[in-house]
């Protein structure tokens, strides 16, 4: 009996056979399916054990500055240019780089979601109004999962390694400023 490939791995067979930037864009997408999964899953693991959820009590920390919004870019442009710098310096063609690639992107496209769907699950639906921004972000860690992933599986040309940064960062641009701008604000 053979094993069920992963939707990943589905994708990335059906993009084997697509115009390459039909490929890129379903792994995109079953990369951003897969972050919305991880975040269910961590919904279900905060609702049933709140002690792994990150603690304390939603409140709102921003004052809608464009201060804050340049922090949250600069943050969240920090946290994806892991698997672009990745990509860039091909490390998906050697065994020993591509397994470390492998688990710093996976860790990446793992933890957060996880971390975002426990908090929700210990703390309920009222914390939603502070993630508007949220499949925005998980769009940006998906392009740039998803340089990474078709890195592994073909040559990346320069012109498309760009088009997944510029991606990757307007998406980034755009995460902070709905973050900054349309969560409550502290007082």
């Amino acid at each position: 009996m053979h094993a069920r490939p992963t939707l990943v791995a589905d994708q990335l067979a059906v993009a084997r056979t697509s115009s390459p930037t039909t490929s890129h864009i379903r792994v995109a997408l079953a990369l951003w399916m897969l972050t919305g999964a991880l975040t269910i899953l961590g919904v279900l693991l905060g609702h049933t054990w709140p002690a792994l959820a990150p603690g304390g009590t939603a409140h709102p920390t921003l004052h809608g500055t464009v201060g804050e919004a340049a922090s949250i870019f600069t943050h969240n442009a920090r946290i994806l240019a892991a698997p672009m710098i990745l990509t860039a310096a091909r490390w998906g063609r050697g065994p020993v780089t591509r397994a470390l690639g492998d688990a710093i992107v996976a860790a990446t496209l793992l933890i957060n979601p996880l971390l975002v769907g426990s908090a929700l699950g210990r703390h309920g639906a009222g914390l939603l109004v502070y993630l508007p921004h949220l499949p925005l972000e998980w769009a940006a860690l998906s392009i740039t999962s998803a340089a990474w992933v078709t890195s592994r599986h073909s040559n990346t040309r320069a012109r498309t390694l760009a088009a997944y940064a510029a991606m990757a960062l307007l998406l980034t641009a755009t995460t902070a400023l709905v973050e900054t701008f349309t969560t409550p604000h502290a007082a």
